[in-house]
């Protein structure tokens, strides 16, 4: 419903930015924990005894992993973004083109599915203009 493209492409990777953080943050600290964890004792193996390299190791580990997690986070969300960019720019293109092409239509009588216009039901048709407050809330949380 929103008629401004560059606020469809933010709201766009607001939430992409957030899934994709979210995830990256969830499925790679308990591997980097172990992968730092055994490269560090690999390393210092032979260079002090094995009570000390355990807690070496595990303070080390702790104490940089949520900086490895945030610097996945970062490059998953990057990817993310660019590789939402590649697929929503050609389709808020055509949107543009078609709201444009087809004036007050657009917005009276169809909605994009797939890339085909169908006729939609007069409660379910959407209206020109901009997100209501409520609506534009769900993404700006993510900010």
């Amino acid at each position: 419903m929103e008629a401004d493209e560059s606020r469809t492409n933010q709201a766009a990777n607001l939430m992409i930015a957030s899934l994709a953080g979210n995830f990256a943050h969830v499925t790679c600290k308990e591997p980097l924990r172990v992968a730092m964890a055994n490269h560090l004792r690999s390393l210092m193996q032979t260079a002090i005894s094995q009570d000390v390299l355990e807690q070496a190791v595990n303070l080390v580990t702790n104490d940089n992993l949520d900086l490895g997690c945030a610097v996945i986070e970062k490059a998953a969300t990057k990817k993310a973004q660019r590789d939402l960019e590649e697929v929503i720019a050609p389709v808020l293109a055509v949107r543009r083109t078609d709201r444009i092409r087809l004036g007050s239509a657009y917005y009276d009588k169809y909605v994009y599915t797939n890339q085909n216009l169908t006729p939609l039901p007069e409660a379910l048709r959407p209206r020109p203009g901009r997100l209501s407050s409520a609506q534009a809330r769900v993404y700006n949380w993510l900010e």
